[in-house]
């Protein structure tokens, strides 16, 4: 997960480095939330949310890599869902 707060981003990988109840309602805090075609893949959708629970962003890509079924089993996507989708790669520069 992704935090970012105010001008910088943290990077939390376990919840027990923060508590999601001192989030809440923080104007200064957005949550990027991320599907990926696996462990070391690429973004297939990507959404960020504000502390209130309001969806600022969302929006799914279409894969130039393999989905790995584990991750297909995880978020259910595939490349028939997504195959009309832009490129995240045309969409944002990595």
């Amino acid at each position: 997960m992704t935090l970012l707060t105010g001008k910088s981003i943290q990077y939390v990988d376990t919840p027990d480095k923060f508590k999601p109840t001192e989030l809440v309602g923080r104007d200064d805090v957005l949550i990027l939330d991320t599907e990926t075609t696996g462990l070391k893949g690429e973004v297939i959708e990507l959404a960020i949310i504000n502390t209130k629970g309001q969806t600022l962003y969302d929006s799914q890509f279409c894969p130039s890599l393999k989905i790995d079924a584990a991750a297909t089993l995880i978020h259910g996507l595939t490349f028939d869902k997504l195959r009309h989708e832009p490129f995240f790669s045309d969409q944002y520069r990595t």
